[in-house]
């Protein structure tokens, strides 16, 4: 198989910044690519697949001027300026580091490494190349968790935080069962208690058998009262009558409800590196983040409260 394949006759044309797009799974296909050709300052380049005739199709259909089965090839094309990796778990942070010291910018899906020790190389690269890296946190990006946020801003006092992270019936199959490219085996439901070093609680409820539906809620409160951010049902009509209130269900596919915080997020990203300016989420957020993950783990097989200094 030919490492690279020609999409389009020419050129293509080019924005301030050319990207490659890494990977060409379905949040490739349903977010990033369509988003790609949305957002002002940034053109697509190339497509980079592991299977050429997927890659050769999203290069068509998005406008790419190419693909490539050989990562080598988008890290060399010096019209490339940053690099969206949405591939495997395993290859996001080898593939990130690559690409920081062949002098590209790049945005990472979650999560932005499986192992500390990946995220603190994946943040040393960014120290030594002065590239930009921002990690896939999309749901900072959702206007509900935004004005969440906001409603926050500026509080004090005791607070306690409880967020509901369901999914649909996820198959034992599936990587978030797979320890290998960052999934945890054997627990379809759990709740993860944190204590801030302010005294603030939250508590994170999960499970990935939630068989009515694709189920995220934050409430917090606080002495005064509780600002909340709940569910999005694929309709607001509801129905009343003898057997009582009937809603439509929740919007179950998560690309559906968040489309527009991956939006924002990736046109974000493209607006720090053309300002200049270190973007948000950072490497820092994401190792923030695989330490808590971490503690969790560490947690549940222990049975006991893991400090995060331990990590």
């Amino acid at each position: 198989m030919k490492a690279r394949l020609e999409a389009l006759p020419g050129e293509s044309g080019k924005a301030e910044l050319g990207a490659a797009l890494v990977g060409s799974g379905g949040l490739a296909r349903w977010a990033h690519l369509p988003n790609l050709k949305k957002i002002p300052h940034v053109s697509l380049r190339a497509v980079h697949s592991a299977s050429g005739a997927r890659g050769k199709s999203y290069a068509l259909r998005f406008g790419a001027a190419y693909c490539a089965t050989d990562y080598e090839e988008i890290l060399r094309d010096p019209e490339i300026d940053l690099v969206l990796i949405t591939s495997r778990n395993q290859h996001h942070a080898p593939q990130a580091i690559g690409a920081l010291r062949a002098g590209k910018h790049v945005f990472v899906e979650k999560p932005m490494a499986l192992t500390e020790q990946e995220c603190r190389e994946l943040c040393a690269a960014v120290e030594e190349t002065g590239k930009q890296l921002t990690v896939g946190f999309n749901r900072r990006f959702a206007p509900f968790y935004i004005e969440l946020k906001k409603r926050l801003a500026g509080r004090s006092g005791p607070a306690v935080l409880q967020c509901r992270v369901n999914s649909p019936g996820i198959s034992g199959a599936y990587w978030m069962a797979d320890p290998a490219i960052g999934g945890v085996p054997d627990i379809d439901s759990a709740a993860i208690t944190l204590v801030t070093a302010t005294g603030k609680i939250a508590q994170i409820s999960n499970s990935r058998r939630a068989s009515y539906g694709y189920d995220q809620r934050i409430e917090v409160h606080g002495s005064n009262g509780m600002v909340r951010a709940d569910n999005i049902h694929e309709s607001t009509v509801e129905v009343a009558g003898g057997q009582g209130f009937q809603r439509p269900p929740l919007m179950n596919f998560f690309i559906e409800r968040y489309m527009p915080a991956y939006y924002a997020e990736v046109a974000a990203f493209v607006a720090a590196v053309n300002e200049g300016r270190p973007p948000q989420p950072d490497g820092a957020s994401g190792l923030q983040a695989l330490i808590l993950a971490e503690a969790a783990v560490r947690s549940n097989a222990g049975r006991r409260t893991v400090d995060v200094s331990e990590i």
